[in-house]
């Protein structure tokens, strides 16, 4: 693969736009980058805290509510068109991702037409509702939004060890309505956890939540449903292999119990003479 990507067409106005700000300021693409996602997310948060982390000054955060402003305008023209499209995978590719390390971390985004094909052959023609469906490395949510659009109404959660990938996949999660969580953790050690994020909770309408509304929240630990499926698939497999071990067979002709007694002889007259006054141990089998 080149070490160069170009962005497709629809996506050049807001590639040039981070592109511009990280060289005008002398920043780095993969940081700004990974700050847009950020303030895209803090965007759609209800009742949030200012960033803390937050560097950039009055009028370079102009800049980045111009990028949002495009990515919505890049989202209206092309789900005109298309059931569901991912600008930040192409975004990535092309201001971020080096050759060295898109073959250091083997982060080759899935083309979009292999992840409609894979969501085609997996729902039999069947629409599937109300399900727990999980990506264990979501990459910028690709498979997930594909299965999506032709099964809605079910809960989705992506895992990645990558953060810039749980950003990305959060925002495409935001922007296409889907319900579930993004979980940042190494799914080979699924106990681990460095951040989550809950999305659209309150999108469907309920009596506590009349208004359909698009939020995103971080979570903790106790507050994500897969690493609580995983924690209960971890404690079934040590039953089971608890009861795998087979028990020790006792034998019938070794004594089952040993009982130890103390004699005391020095108060036996006839021996008083061949014994200390030390008691002595003796043991005794049942």
């Amino acid at each position: 693969m080149s070490s160069n990507y170009d962005a497709p067409v629809e996506v050049r106005e807001l590639e040039k736009l981070i592109n511009n700000f990280t060289y005008n300021n002398g920043f780095d693409v993969s940081q700004v980058f990974n700050d847009f996602l950020t303030y895209i997310i803090h965007y759609f948060t209800p009742n949030a805290k200012p960033l803390e982390s937050w560097k950039y000054n009055k009028e370079q955060t102009s800049v980045f509510w111009n990028m949002l402003c495009e990515w919505i305008k890049v989202m209206e023209k092309q789900l005109i068109h298309n059931e569901w499209y991912d600008p930040f995978g192409d975004l990535y590719m092309s201001c971020v991702a080096s050759k060295m390390r898109q073959q250091g971390t083997g982060q080759f985004f899935t083309p979009t037409g292999i992840c409609d094909m894979m969501a085609e052959m997996n729902d039999n023609n069947e629409k599937i509702t109300g399900k727990y469906i999980n990506d264990p490395a979501c990459g910028s949510g690709r498979t997930l939004l594909a299965w999506h659009i032709r099964n809605i109404g079910n809960y989705l959660c992506a895992e990645d060890i990558d953060r810039t990938c749980c950003l990305m996949t959060v925002c495409n999660f935001i922007i296409h309505g889907c319900v579930g969580e993004v979980i940042c953790h190494d799914s080979l050690d699924p106990g681990s956890f460095y951040a989550g994020w809950k999305i659209n909770e309150r999108l469907n309408k309920s009596p506590f939540s009349p208004i359909p509304l698009i939020t995103v929240r971080e979570i903790t630990k106790e507050e994500s449903i897969t690493l609580r499926i995983w924690e209960n698939i971890r404690l079934e497999n040590e039953e089971k292999r608890k009861a795998s071990v087979p028990k020790p067979v006792q034998d019938e002709n070794l004594p089952k119990k040993v009982k130890t007694i103390t004699l005391n002889l020095a108060n036996d007259t006839e021996n008083k003479n061949n014994v200390s006054n030390k008691p002595i141990q003796l043991s005794l089998f049942d």
